[in-house]
């Protein structure tokens, strides 16, 4: 085995992680149209035949980069609004957003979702929607929870999840667009808009 090829005897998670890690590192510099899976064996240091006892494709690969940016920002964005009160919707809500649109727009949390979801290879809506569909799910049990408890107004809280998501995404596309945006200002302007969504007149 050549010695700059790292040794197969590490657990199969802790090598999906580390192609993984070098996969975002040579999106970061190539773009996701731009890259090889060469580029990446060789980032990672390991041989062609460990990249596919993890991954199909170069697809599958970026598919998969993908969900772990969702699932990262999601698992943080969770831990936040779980500092608020049980019953404090307004608040778990208002967190989510606030927490949401902090991660999302720091300049490399920006940068990496460009790349991966409206750069070269971007995927379609429903590959899209697929890869956001925790991000959905969990805002969906939410609504669903705080209407239960009577704080809001949701018949069908999959659906004013989808349109909530969409449009902090939205909102996350037009600031990736102009280069311009203030987070504080941002967030006021999404919490209203949950609001009056969840609590019209």
């Amino acid at each position: 085995m050549p010695s700059n090829v790292s040794p197969r005897t590490k657990p199969a998670d802790v090598r999906r992680r580390e192609i993984l890690t070098a996969a975002e590192a040579v999106v970061r510099e190539k773009g996701v149209a731009g890259f090889s899976v060469s580029d990446i064996t060789q980032r990672a240091a390991i041989a062609k035949g460990s990249f596919y006892l993890h991954f199909a494709s170069k697809d599958a690969v970026v598919a998969a980069l993908r969900e772990r940016f969702v699932e990262d920002i999601l698992s943080e964005v969770a831990a936040r609004v779980d500092t608020c009160a049980p019953d404090d919707w307004d608040g778990r809500l208002d967190t989510w957003v606030r927490h949401g649109l902090a991660l999302c727009l720091s300049p490399r949390n920006l940068a990496l979702n460009e790349l991966l979801f409206h750069g070269g290879g971007a995927p379609g809506l429903r590959e899209d929607l697929t890869s956001h569909g925790r991000g959905v799910a969990y805002l969906r049990d939410l609504i669903a929870r705080g209407a239960t408890a009577g704080a809001w107004l949701a018949a069908d809280p999959e659906f004013v999840a989808v349109f909530l998501y969409s449009a902090l995404h939205g909102v996350l596309d037009h600031a990736a667009a102009s280069g311009e945006h203030d987070p504080e200002q941002v967030a006021s302007a999404l919490i209203h808009l949950c609001r009056r969504v969840l609590k019209p007149d």
